[in-house]
């Protein structure tokens, strides 16, 4: 049998649908698209899907390039 259920409601408290989980159950819990986020000192920012093979300056680059106001002294990874 499969149930799925909202983490987010049961974390917060806001249901009461926390199920007990019995001996062999499995629990599943999917993870996001895997993303790169470029915020900042770039001509256009955004979320770029991740690639095993790019760097720091390949993002960069799908970002549009640093801006004129970028500081590339102080880029941060997170």
């Amino acid at each position: 049998m499969r149930i799925d259920v909202d983490l987010r409601e049961i974390v917060s408290g806001r249901t009461a649908e926390d199920l007990p989980l019995q001996d062999g159950d499995v629990l599943v819990i999917p993870s996001l698209k895997e993303k790169v986020y470029v915020t900042g000192g770039v001509n256009n920012p955004g979320a770029f899907n991740y690639q095993s093979t790019f760097t720091v300056t390949d993002y960069i680059g799908l970002a549009g390039g640093p801006s004129s106001r970028a500081n590339l002294k102080k880029i941060e990874v997170v």
